[in-house]
């Protein structure tokens, strides 16, 4: 209880945020009905259904892994077969996420970073929408989120446990969307990217627990083998290509296709920009003072 008031007391700004974000994901969270792929979340979850007939009804019917389908039905065991429980799930990761970003803007640069990320995904009109969706979205948003922080951590500090809790935040990653493949890919850049700028020595324990994390990884993702090589089989899909809108067309969705936002958004992110060019430069010149500092001193013990 005590280490609960103390985080309170030392992150006031941050709870009041997360409350926020709470009432607003969850208000009004049973308001409209379900939608076409709700229906679908609650039929293939049903708790009526053993988990053998959610694994077939996953095969047949959806595109997602079964992760997501098999954790509903226990939630519905447990608090009722309910929209409210499906959509409430959402929610719950939706907060979660707002909270992970905060976790991971400070990890990789600072608290004051973590606070900009904070705002914009807990005010952010389109993750609110998804928060309260009987869908993996939100959960894969966090998942995606929860990686990059076990990353930063695992990069920052390369050991046994850090590689361990990366693997497992990969495996989860892969279990609740198949596009997860595409995140993985692009932290795997990372790793190797990182992989040399080290010395021989802290390379070859960098390389050795970085294989720990693949072994996980693909031991995690091996149940969801057979679902993916059904998905190969489809040629077509109502998705249509990719074009070279398609990420900026994204980022307005994220937004909401709000003007105010957008312009909220940009404002935010330029001022977060100057804020960490003009911390790196800071940081350079006081390195830069203390090593003129350092030269003169020797030139002074010389001359004694």
């Amino acid at each position: 209880m005590d280490k609960v008031l103390n985080f309170i007391k030392e992150n006031k700004f941050l709870v009041v945020i997360l409350l926020v974000a709470t009432i607003l994901r969850f208000y009004k969270i049973n308001l409209q009905s379900l939608w076409m792929d709700e229906i679908y979340t609650m039929n293939v979850s049903n708790p009526a259904n053993s988990y053998g007939t959610i694994i077939t009804e996953v095969n047949n019917r959806e595109g997602f892994p079964y992760f997501y389908f098999l954790l509903l039905k226990t939630l519905y065991t447990v608090f009722g077969y309910s929209p409210i429980v499906s959509r409430g799930l959402s929610a719950v990761l939706g907060v979660l996420s707002v909270y992970i970003i905060a976790r991971l803007g400070e990890k990789m640069f600072s608290k004051q970073a973590g606070i900009f990320s904070l705002l914009i995904l807990a005010f952010s009109e389109y993750a609110i929408y998804i928060s309260q969706d009987a869908r993996p979205y939100t959960f894969y948003l966090f998942c995606i989120l929860l990686t990059y922080y076990y990353l930063i951590k695992y990069l920052k500090d390369v050991s046994k446990t850090n590689a361990i809790k990366y693997g497992l935040s990969l495996g989860l990653l892969l279990n609740v969307n198949f596009f997860a493949a595409i995140n993985v890919v692009s932290q795997g850049f990372l790793l190797v990217l990182f992989c040399f700028i080290l010395d021989a020595e802290k390379r070859k324990t960098f390389i050795k627990y970085t294989l720990l994390t693949i072994i996980i990884t693909f031991i995690l993702f091996t149940p969801n083998i057979y679902k993916l090589v059904l998905l190969s089989r489809i040629e077509s899909f109502w998705i249509p290509a990719p074009t070279t809108e398609t990420i900026s067309l994204i980022l307005k969705e994220f937004l909401g296709n709000s003007e105010i936002t957008l312009f909220l958004f940009l404002s935010i992110f330029i001022f977060f920009m100057i804020t960490i060019f003009n911390t790196n430069k800071l940081e350079k010149t006081k390195a830069r003072g203390i090593k003129d500092n350092a030269i003169l001193q020797k030139i002074k013990t010389k001359n004694k």
